[in-house]
């Protein structure tokens, strides 16, 4: 079983033409680390993004990153992936989610494991929860963070900010 783009042509005709775009540029990418099944799964989780209504370079940035984060931990882990992005939809804006999806290349690398990348996913949707606003500053430091300390430093420190914040800042 092969997956050809043309197949999904009803599918890509709803998408903005820049997202069609980057989609087809990535695809040779995609295609050279994902099997048919993780290629449906990848353009399934692109137009479900698309559906989610939070604007095109969410999309333009998982088509981007999700091959690189694929090549790192595997394939199994797009799903899961998706399953995140639409759980922290309803919690942060689509700039967060973003930001989320393009530092996961750099999380999956650190990483280098699906299971701990699924902590890592785990672990920003419970600050989505507990401090929603904390998760920008944390993603957009992430290299420098996965630099210095491992996932579960990374959650202890993002925990005890996130208690830290709630007992400064009464709600």
């Amino acid at each position: 079983m092969s997956i050809d783009l043309k197949e999904y042509h009803a599918q890509l005709d709803e998408l903005d033409p820049r997202v069609r775009g980057t989609l087809e540029a990535s695809f040779h990418e995609a295609a050279r680390v994902m099997s048919p099944q993780g290629l449906h799964n990848w353009l399934e989780g692109a137009r479900g993004l698309s559906q989610l209504g939070r604007g095109n370079e969410l999309v333009i940035t998982y088509i981007q990153a999700m091959p690189a984060v694929v090549k790192q931990v595997g394939e199994d882990v797009l799903k899961d992936c998706i399953v995140s992005a639409m759980k922290l939809a309803s919690m942060v804006s689509g700039e967060v989610i973003q930001l989320m999806f393009d530092t996961l290349p750099t999380a999956a690398q650190r990483l280098g494991d699906a299971e701990l990348l699924r902590g890592y996913l785990g672990l920003v949707h419970q600050l989505s929860a507990k401090a929603p606003r904390g998760l920008r500053p944390m993603l957009g430091h992430l290299d420098e963070l996965f630099a210095k300390l491992t996932l579960g430093g990374l959650r202890r420190w993002a925990l005890w900010g996130a208690q830290a914040h709630l007992r400064d800042f009464p709600a």
